[in-house]
């Protein structure tokens, strides 16, 4: 059987289990609500103040520095999660890492040995293959930081589907799906913002901190040549981490510099 067949064979077989809109609501903290659509151009800019919202699918859902993240009906995980953190936002850099590792924690908490690689700054990879992907919105407030997490994650996407982008990208490691179809996406999700919750009153209290450790175990990106570009930026080095404000560490001729997320963008040479 060719591997179009066998696409169409798994399309025409392929049932996305519903997203349980009751049973994620019940799990919410308190306070926050929970909406699901059939369809939404960008969850990230739909979603409402203290609560989640969970897409079937995209039409123009964005990654980091605009890129286009694939949606396939069914197929995908595509939320946002919008709440209040008691920060200012001068205290948020490096957000994002706590986020991956929720998302790292909710693989593990249903399949231990998952082999989950985060990359700076917000892409999680299994295998050298990207599976998800991470976009943080901040506004800043009088008293606090809106905050809005936005999450896409492969979850089935067919051989074709995951083909036909440009990088190597993978599903999420789960061997479980393929046999009794669990987790369901909903369960995923309950268990990922459970997840998210526990790392915010973390980063309230301590920062990135007690997240160094962590990422440093999952981290894809360790002692490889890097080059990093941005407005008016060129350098190239050895990367050698994450400082405590989640800023990349290259080790270059003229010694160890920090880079901001925000500014650059990174590549291995």
């Amino acid at each position: 059987m060719t591997q179009q067949s066998t696409d169409k064979l798994i399309n025409d077989t392929f049932h996305a289990d519903v997203i349980d809109v009751d049973f994620i609501q019940q799990h919410l903290p308190k306070g926050h609500s929970c909406q699901w659509l059939e369809s939404v151009p960008s969850t990230q800019t739909a979603v409402k103040a203290n609560s989640l919202l969970v897409a079937e699918h995209q039409s123009a859902g964005m990654g980091r520095r605009g890129k286009l993240w694939l949606t396939p009906k069914g197929r995908a995980i595509c939320l946002s999660y919008r709440f209040a953190l008691p920060l200012p936002v001068a205290q948020m850099a490096g957000y994002q890492i706590t986020t991956a590792l929720a998302i790292t924690a909710t693989i593990h908490s249903f399949e231990p040995s998952a082999a989950v690689q985060l990359k700076w700054p917000n892409d999680l990879y299994h295998q050298g293959k990207k599976f998800a992907g991470i976009l943080i919105n901040l506004i800043p407030q009088q008293q606090h930081t809106e905050v809005i997490v936005g999450i896409g994650i492969n979850w089935q996407l067919t051989t074709a589907q995951l083909n036909s982008v440009k990088q190597a990208v993978s599903n999420i490691p789960l061997a479980q799906l393929k046999s009794n179809r669990t987790p369901t996406r909903s369960q995923f999700i309950v268990q990922l913002i459970t997840h998210i919750e526990n790392h915010n009153q973390e980063f309230v209290a301590h920062g990135l901190s007690g997240f160094l450790h962590q990422w440093q175990q999952h981290d894809y990106l360790l002692h490889q040549q890097l080059a990093v570009s941005g407005e008016q930026l060129q350098a190239t080095g050895v990367y050698q981490g994450i400082n405590q404000h989640g800023e990349l560490l290259l080790q270059t001729q003229q010694g160890i510099k920090a880079f901001c997320s925000g500014e650059v963008s990174v590549k291995a040479v």
